[in-house]
């Protein structure tokens, strides 16, 4: 797999569980927040049933914890954030992987991921992290800058994507963009 962002934080514990060796090349760490993803019981699935203003009520809270933690303008949420991420990247059983899975910029600098399944790939016997630069791909795999030719049958890209959409600006309520990609 190429890649360790976004796409990359789903589909690596996947992708572990069913490989027989996933490599993983990395160039930048990033931090990952453990996934806040507890099932609904089933009591509080049927009061939701019943219960509409309720349900829009606990959209309303997630909705406003989960804002107000991307804008990070809490300190006190700011530092549960950064101690979280540092916690999730302490679930790593080997020091030097923990080392290279670090990120070496500011907690909120680039886009905070989550998943509490991440990590946890890293600590089984079939996962690798590269972290040298690919050099080329070749017919057999990916050749890294250091000389190793890392062999596979299969490669992922999880490199990312293209933005479309350009904001400039502070956004100040509801704004929908135009056809040339400006918000209104």
């Amino acid at each position: 797999m190429i890649g360790s962002a976004a796409s990359a934080v789903q589909c690596i514990p996947e992708i572990a569980r069913m490989a027989a060796h996933l490599t993983v090349l990395q160039r930048t760490p990033n931090w990952v927040l453990p996934k806040n993803d507890q099932p609904y019981r089933a009591e509080k699935l049927e009061y939701f049933k019943y219960a509409p203003d309720a349900v829009e009520q606990n959209r309303a809270r997630l909705w406003s914890e989960f804002e107000g933690f991307l804008m990070l303008s809490d300190a006190d949420r700011y530092q549960k954030a950064v101690e979280a991420g540092l916690g999730n990247i302490a679930l790593l059983d080997n020091s030097e992987t923990r080392s290279r899975l670090t990120p070496a910029y500011s907690f909120g600098c680039k886009r905070v991921l989550l998943s509490s399944k991440y990590y946890q790939a890293f600590n089984r016997a079939n996962v690798a992290l590269v972290i040298d630069d690919i050099a080329r791909v070749t017919l057999r795999g990916v050749v890294t800058n250091d000389g190793a030719e890392h062999v596979l049958a299969t490669l992922v890209y999880a490199t990312g994507f293209k933005v479309t959409l350009s904001i400039l600006g502070r956004c100040r309520g509801p704004r929908r963009p135009t056809p040339g990609g400006r918000l209104e």
